[in-house]
This record gives structure tokens, C-alpha cells and sequence, in this order.
């Protein structure tokens, strides 16, 4: 399976990317684009066999292609958030966070209340129902 890592600050090139042993291919764009997989502009990406560690993905300023079935529950909770902040009954919700290990997100009110949701298994549309319901 390869591991593909996208550099978003410069082109592919020497010194721009770890070798770890397992490069399987480098490609470079012919001008920084869009990629869907990452959200982010980028400029060409390289695949290897195995996985980057975290601190070479953060040395190399590089991002690491999600699967296409990811959904950010942390940026769903971000912009869910935002959204009840504009409403008279959530105006006072201060936080949404994602716990992953958990799969449990817990929202934080400005008086100190907290509200636990249970979104285990859930997708992202399943977690804004779940989230909404508890509400």
C-alpha cells in the first residue's frame, strides 16, 4: 500500500522531502493546485511504501492524503459550533470537542455546564443528528 504526502510550501525536490527507504515515486504539479483529499494547495506529492513519522511529516512540512472515506469530526465540530453560536439557545456554548479515543464529544457552556455525546460509529451527518439531539 503506498503512503502518499503532499508538499504544500515548494516543489519536490533535494532536501525538500525524508527518505526513509521506500520512496515509491515522486510527481510535481505544473503550478500549486487544489487538492480535495487534503483540503490544502499543494505542490506535488511523494509516495512511499511506508509511513512517515510525525515529526518528518512536521520537518517537511509535508500533509498526509487521508482516505477518501476520512471526515474531520474535530472541523465538523468547529463549524457545527460556530453555527449554534448564532442561535438564541446555543449562544452560550463555548466548546465542541472530538475526542477520538472516546469517540464522545463534549461540549463546553460559558457558566461551566458540559454536555457528553456519545457519536461512536457515527458519520459526519450522524454526529451533527446526534449533537443536535442532545442539544
Amino acid at each position: 500500500m503506498a503512503h502518499k504526502y503532499y508538499s504544500i510550501m515548494r516543489p519536490v525536490s533535494i532536501g525538500t522531502f525524508p527518505d526513509n527507504g521506500t520512496i515509491l515515486g515522486i510527481v510535481n504539479f505544473d503550478t500549486r493546485q487544489m487538492v480535495e483529499s487534503i483540503g490544502k494547495m499543494a505542490w506535488g506529492y511523494i509516495n512511499y511504501g511506508k509511513p512517515l513519522t510525525e515529526k518528518q511529516i512536521s520537518d517537511y512540512e509535508l500533509v498526509a492524503e487521508r482516505p477518501t472515506d476520512y471526515e474531520h469530526k474535530q472541523l465538523i465540530c468547529d463549524y457545527l459550533l460556530e453555527a449554534l453560536k448564532l442561535t438564541r439557545g446555543q449562544s452560550d456554548l463555548e466548546t465542541l470537542i472530538f475526542d477520538p479515543e472516546t469517540e464522545i464529544v463534549i461540549g463546553t457552556y460559558k457558566k461551566g455546564g458540559k454536555v457528553k455525546i456519545n457519536v461512536a460509529c457515527d458519520s459526519g451527518v450522524s454526529m451533527i443528528r446526534d449533537i443536535m439531539a442532545k442539544m
